[in-house]
């Protein structure tokens, strides 16, 4: 079997207005090659496709190198959850599309009560206070975005992922990204505060068990640091207006930084 076809960290060199994968090579006796016949065949796919090959400029999203990957693999591979099509469908990945799914329902359902007594000013990230979008909305804009969000990736997707696929994936791994920025934004300052002087949201989200479980807050927020494993910066940017009507918001940078804050370098005061 080809190892170039089945390898996932192979790279495909990237064209624009070309749908070929495989270099010709001509079938030639002994020799496997024919160069006249391969010269002949250029030309006439030349004149057929004209391809534009892209020069790398848009991409942002790399493969890591694999021998890098061969020294420690666990520190580029996701443990629990794939964002973005590298790791899409990965073995052992699974379980988490059903969170994606479960967040993304939540959202266009309104699926939240709200208790009369709970504090009119709350969070930007609470569910309360939002308008939920339609599905279409989110679909419709990332429809827009997809061949810039394809642009970004070293790899080229297209023979692997349809656009409905790739649009689907990116409406649902997202706004994932994006909700649990969000809601890790409000349990955060939760923290320290008495169960009992819980908000009705902020119950809810204590027993969420993604917040629930330590473990697996620790190992997602590692698995977003992973440099395979992500999306474009517009993308998510796109969301969170989307997601977000009719509320007063944290900034999307704001939400970043204190999600990733407890991997930050800390001050360490020297041994006496």
């Amino acid at each position: 079997m080809d190892n170039q076809e089945t390898n996932p960290r192979t790279p495909h060199l990237r064209t624009v207005g070309s749908t070929r994968r495989r270099p010709l090579m001509i079938e030639d006796g002994e020799s496997g090659f024919n160069l006249e016949s391969w010269l002949v065949n250029l030309d006439k796919e030349l004149q057929q496709t004209k391809p534009t090959y892209d020069s790398g400029r848009s991409w942002t999203i790399h493969r890591v190198p694999r021998n890098l990957c061969q020294v420690r693999d666990s520190a580029f591979l996701p443990k629990i959850i794939s964002i973005g099509p590298f790791h899409y469908g990965g073995k052992g990945l699974e379980l988490m599309e059903e969170h994606k799914e479960r967040f993304l329902m939540r959202l266009l359902g309104s699926k939240f009560d709200r208790s009369e007594d709970d504090d009119q000013s709350s969070s930007s990230c609470d569910h309360e206070r939002r308008k939920a979008p339609q599905l279409r909305d989110l679909v419709d804009a990332m429809k827009k975005l997809e061949q810039r969000t394809r642009g970004c990736y070293s790899v080229d997707f297209d023979a692997t992922s349809s656009s409905d696929k790739f649009v689907w994936m990116i409406v649902l791994d997202g706004y994932f990204a994006v909700e649990l920025l969000c809601l890790y934004y409000k349990y955060d300052k939760t923290k320290g505060k008495p169960n009992e002087s819980f908000s009705a949201h902020e119950k809810h989200l204590a027993d969420d068990p993604i917040f629930n479980a330590r473990w697996m807050l620790r190992t997602l927020q590692r698995d977003l640091l992973k440099l395979e494993n992500r999306l474009p910066y517009f993308v998510l940017k796109e969301l969170f207006k989307l997601t977000s009507r009719g509320q007063e918001k944290k900034a999307l940078e704001e939400l970043i930084v204190t999600f990733f804050d407890p991997f930050s370098p800390r001050e360490t005061s020297p041994l006496s």
